[in-house]
């Protein structure tokens, strides 16, 4: 089951000049962090403490993933994500998790074009970006179509 949680935000208190000064509220709905398929992947990624047989090297590049824990994945993502992972392998999906939470971290700037993929692969990537702070661009077209991920 999929605990959601819906927030009102408000602007007046952040931002009190957007639109002319009118204040202006909208609806936010995240999913519970503890959604398990896609914390299984966080977890795997950036784990919170050290698993037993970890290199130290590979501690060390968990730890550098760690931001990856504080994304607020919203309720579209996790959808989209539970249904891509429900039909494709589960290494593609933890490579292309590692791929973005490794773009989120970059110092500078990244410019990343994933394979191309069908629509709702797409749109998974589109919303775990946006989540995670990352920009988005879908390039191609028909079967060749695919996203670039910029930061």
């Amino acid at each position: 089951m999929l605990a959601v949680e819906t927030l009102w935000m408000s602007f007046t208190d952040f931002a009190p000049p957007l639109l002319g000064g009118i204040p202006f509220q909208f609806l936010v709905q995240y999913a519970d962090v503890g959604t398990p398929s896609i914390n299984r992947f966080v977890s795997d990624l950036a784990p919170k403490n050290k698993p037993p047989g970890m290199s130290a090297e590979n501690w060390r590049r968990a730890l550098r993933l760690a931001p990856l824990r504080r994304v607020g994945w919203s309720i579209n993502t996790v959808q989209a994500f539970e249904r891509v992972a429900a039909g494709t392998n589960t290494n593609t999906m933890g490579d292309v998790m590692h791929v973005m939470a490794e773009s989120m971290v970059a110092e500078g700037v990244v410019h990343l074009e994933m394979a191309p993929s069908g629509r709702l692969h797409r749109v998974m990537i589109h919303n775990m970006a946006r989540d995670m702070g990352l920009r988005t661009e879908s390039q191609g077209v028909g079967e060749g179509r695919y996203v670039v991920v910029t930061k």
